[in-house]
Formats: structure tokens, C-alpha cells, sequence
């Protein structure tokens, strides 16, 4: 079973908004449009089988509604595992917690960059203490702000593990976005600490790639293989790829869409590969772009109108 530990979706009434921001903020050019509609959409084609989706309240007005919206998204679909939020502001954290766990909640998420505040934030402190035992958080750990001036750094969650040994956390962006050679300085063997590898591909250099990859072999995972799944557009050489990864003819590849019937595993050195079948979005924007992939062969033919 796969899931997708570092998804968002939005309500329907901000979900444009939401996206919106993302691209400005991150420089981005989103595929979807932030509705849990189209997420659980593109899981399923890429064979995701159960999503973490995670919420934050920019304000402690928020922390409700956010709550509220996770426990619903939970309820109404059985792929998504919902995490809440708490802000420091929020005065009742205490009786939210318990509405949260009461919810089915046993996640939480925080954005210290998002909701306004440091990760060193000593309100934090009780929250921290009272939720190690019944939450899970995932944190966004990182900026490119000088590592002076940044909401949360490496060396913030370093601190945090050590003034709380039973508290679980997952550090987004391989423990610090923008900021990976700090991760790699600060973060320890912490066995409650983990990472997921969200927004980080793009960015890094494959030597400092190897490195994070090289932390988490020594970190008593050295035995096991790295997953990695390819996934793209139909007919643009996923399971070729694979073959010359392998060194031998493994998945059955040609230069037609439509080869890759399901998921497929393959075993080379010490990476396991998984083959997908393609995935196209569920519209096209303009003519072109459908043309542009017919061109490229990611349709098949006899879907084309060829005399057009």
C-alpha cells in the first residue's frame, strides 16, 4: 500500500485563493486547483492508495474551521488520513486537542512560515508536551530567509526533539527546505524523527541528493532498498528508463502510448523502481497543448482526428 504523506486540498470557497499563493509564494505553476475532488483524482492515477492531507490555520480563528474541514475530509473518504492544527494564539488548545482526538484526528500540522510564527515560540512549549503522546505532527521546517531571521530551521527542530524525546515528528522538505546542508548538520538519530522528501527534488543537486539519501541508510535503514516511482505522460521512455537503470529488458517498453498496463516493481542494485502507466491531466487548457502531445505521441492514434 503507497500513501502520500504531504498533500493539501482546500475548501471549495478558498481553494483558488490557496492556489493562487502557492504559485506566488513558492514560484510555482500548480497542476490542480486545490480541491480534494481533483487530488484524490491524481492519487489514484499515479496508484497512490491513502493521502495524508494536511491543514493549517493562519490565524487563530482559523484553527476550528481547519479542524472541522480535516475531520469532514476524513469522514467523506476513506483514502485521506486528515491532520489538524493549532496556532500559539489560540487560547483553548487544551479542549481542542481533545476535540481533535475525539474527531479521529491524530495528526497535526504546522507552517510556522504560513501561520506566523517561530518554531522556538515557547507557547509552543505546553502544546508540545500535552500532544506528544496522542499526535503526530508534521512541520515545515525551513525558508530562504537568512537562517537568523527563519521562522524554522534544522537546528529549531534539532532543539525541539531534544526538549522532548516522545514526541513524533515528521520534518518536511528533507528537514529543511532550502536549507538541506543545515539538515544535514543538525538533524540526529532521533528515532521519533522522520522526513518526507516533498518539494525538494527540484531544487538539490544530485551529490547533495545522494547525501540526504545517505543520512536516511544511517539512520538503521541502511538494509533496505530506495523506492522510487516513475510517473509522467504516456510514451515518454518511463519504462525504457527503467530497462537501462536495470541493465536488462524488465518492463515491457515501445513507442506507443498505452504499454504500461498497471503498476509494475523492479529490482536493480539498491533501488527499487516502480512502472506506471502515463497519466494525462483530466482537460486540456488550449488545442495546443493536446496537439503538442499527439505530436509527441502521449495519445493515441486512434483518438486522433487526423484529417484536423
Amino acid at each position: 500500500m503507497f500513501f502520500d504523506i504531504h498533500t493539501h486540498a482546500f475548501h471549495p470557497k478558498i481553494a483558488h485563493k490557496a492556489v493562487d499563493h502557492l504559485n506566488t509564494v513558492y514560484h510555482l505553476d500548480c497542476r490542480g486547483d486545490g480541491t480534494i475532488e481533483h487530488l484524490l483524482e491524481r492519487e489514484k492515477a499515479a496508484g497512490i492508495d491513502r493521502c495524508i492531507v494536511l491543514c493549517a490555520a493562519t490565524a487563530p480563528a482559523q484553527v476550528i474551521p481547519a479542524n472541522n474541514y480535516a475531520m469532514k475530509l476524513q469522514r467523506e473518504h476513506e483514502e485521506v488520513i486528515g491532520f489538524g492544527t493549532l496556532h500559539p494564539a489560540y487560547v483553548d488548545w487544551e479542549d481542542e486537542l481533545e476535540r481533535m482526538k475525539a474527531g479521529g484526528l491524530r495528526g497535526i500540522k504546522l507552517h510556522p512560515d504560513f501561520q506566523g510564527f517561530a518554531l522556538n515560540d515557547r507557547r509552543l512549549l505546553p502544546i508540545f508536551e500535552s500532544a506528544q503522546d496522542d499526535f503526530v505532527f508534521e512541520i515545515h521546517i525551513g525558508s530562504d530567509d537568512p537562517l537568523d531571521k527563519a521562522p524554522s530551521s534544522p537546528f529549531m527542530l534539532a532543539d525541539l526533539m531534544r526538549s522532548f524525546p516522545r514526541l513524533r515528528v515528521i520534518g518536511a522538505h528533507f528537514g529543511g527546505y532550502q536549507m538541506w546542508d543545515y539538515s544535514l548538520e543538525a538533524l540526529g538519530d532521533s528515532e521519533n524523527l522522520w522526513i518526507d522528501t516533498s518539494s525538494t527534488t527540484p531544487y538539490v543537486t544530485s551529490s547533495l541528493l545522494q547525501r540526504l539519501l545517505a543520512r536516511r541508510q544511517g539512520r538503521g535503514m541502511g538494509g533496505a532498498k530506495t523506492q522510487i516511482m516513475l510517473c509522467g505522460i504516456p510514451n515518454v521512455g518511463k519504462s525504457t528508463f527503467i530497462n537501462t537503470f536495470a541493465g536488462a529488458a524488465r518492463a515491457k517498453a515501445a513507442d506507443r502510448p498505452g504499454v504500461t498496463k498497471g503498476k509494475q516493481w523492479v529490482s536493480a542494485d539498491k533501488f527499487d523502481l516502480l512502472d506506471m502507466p502515463g497519466v494525462l491531466w483530466k482537460k486540456f487548457d488550449s488545442k495546443t497543448t493536446a496537439s503538442n502531445l499527439a505530436f509527441i505521441g502521449s495519445i493515441k492514434d486512434d483518438i486522433l482526428d487526423v484529417e484536423e
